[in-house]
């Protein structure tokens, strides 16, 4: 965890407070955008084109490593603050012929964690 933890923990309560408040349609229809400590790793078995692994690393704050799907990946690299993850997710859902409304289903869990510990904001 970062010193000092008193900004990290605020953060915190605050942002749970607000998913506590807020259903899933109000979570997507938020312009997120990707905290400026989070990087993102992949890791590649040699001659494969798609990676095997993706984590997402929080910098600062708890220091958080998510590991992603390649869809979850597509939507945080896209969250820059103008789209919304329900605009996102429809079209990263209509471009892999999956399902719009299981993609969303399946991506709250990880959505609302992301904003919990401040991956997103």
């Amino acid at each position: 965890m970062a010193s000092p933890a008193g900004p990290t923990v605020l953060a915190g309560v605050r942002a749970r407070s607000w998913l506590a408040h807020h259903g899933d349609a109000e979570v997507l229809s938020v312009p997120w955008s990707v905290a400026g400590d989070v990087t993102e790793e992949r890791t590649f078995i040699p001659g494969e084109s798609d990676p095997s692994t993706i984590i997402l690393r929080q910098g600062g704050g708890l220091r958080r490593a998510v590991q992603l799907d390649t869809v979850m990946a597509g939507l945080v690299s896209a969250l820059d603050g103008e789209l919304t993850p329900d605009q996102l997710i429809t079209a990263i859902a209509l471009l892999t012929e999956v399902d719009v409304d299981e993609a969303k289903a399946s991506a709250m869990p990880v959505l609302r964690g992301l904003i919990a510990d401040g991956l997103l904001t």
